[in-house]
């Protein structure tokens, strides 16, 4: 029997929206009953970046699928092994990051300021996912990114 060499791969499951749900600034992406997650071609970029305005982002791993559940739109992919993407990981594993949606958004519709809304909601009634990136101002109070490496033979 001959075996290959041994890689290892960290994967990662992560909300990074919620859907028909108010961001804090008053987004709302919009998913019909039997919605299908827009995307651009897969796989879509996971980007780290540093924290000064106007900085260099990199790219750090990769998103493989992506579904919309209970109003949860959940990205599946994995993550270089790199120094530098370690870096970033290493700041979602702390709890103190997390993944932040990035969308390409073809139209809008304003509505009413909803009860308890400080500002009206922009409703993004035609969007696709286009990447990710590590950040910590999520728009929408998201859980911890859950990661597991893998050992591949």
């Amino acid at each position: 029997m001959v075996v290959g060499p041994v890689t290892r791969r960290l994967v990662f499951a992560a909300v990074i929206a919620f859907t028909d749900v108010p961001s804090a600034d008053g987004r709302v992406l919009v998913t019909p009953p039997g919605f299908i997650c827009p995307a651009r071609d897969y796989p879509l970029p996971v980007f780290g970046r540093d924290p000064e305005p106007n900085s260099m982002a990199w790219r750090i791993g990769s998103i493989e699928d992506a579904s919309v559940v209970d109003h949860r739109l959940i990205v599946f992919g994995r993550f270089d092994t790199s120094a530098l993407a370690k870096t970033f990981v290493d700041q979602l594993a702390d709890g103190t990051h997390r993944l932040e949606i990035d969308a390409d958004i073809t139209e809008y519709e304003q509505s009413a300021a909803v009860t308890g809304m400080p500002v009206p909601s922009r409703r993004a009634i035609r969007w696709a996912l286009r990447s990710v990136s590590v950040g910590d101002h999520p728009a929408w109070d998201l859980p911890v990114t859950q990661m597991e490496e893998l050992t591949c033979l």
